[in-house]
């Protein structure tokens, strides 16, 4: 089962792959479709920022390291999932 802690950091790496695809000092052998294709993606791609948002506004699908299921408990999630 994949914890809200989990899916915020697999968000935000993937933010930082992402970028790095873009940066030619990164990553010098990425074809340029595949740069463009990054820039498309990470033009409405979720920034960290919004992740925190995310979290802070009470989201039960992301979470972090002080709260990482979310709003909700390990015990109302797994409920949810037909587990309890």
């Amino acid at each position: 089962m994949t914890i809200a802690s989990e899916r915020t950091r697999a968000v935000n790496y993937t933010y930082d792959f992402l970028r790095d695809l873009l940066d030619p000092k990164k990553t010098p052998r990425v074809p340029a479709d595949v740069r463009h294709r990054a820039r498309s993606l990470l033009r409405h791609y979720p920034s960290r920022w919004d992740m925190d948002m995310a979290v802070s506004e009470g989201s039960s699908r992301f979470g972090d390291d002080k709260n990482p299921f979310g709003t909700k408990s390990l015990e109302e999630q797994l409920r949810g999932q037909g587990h309890a």
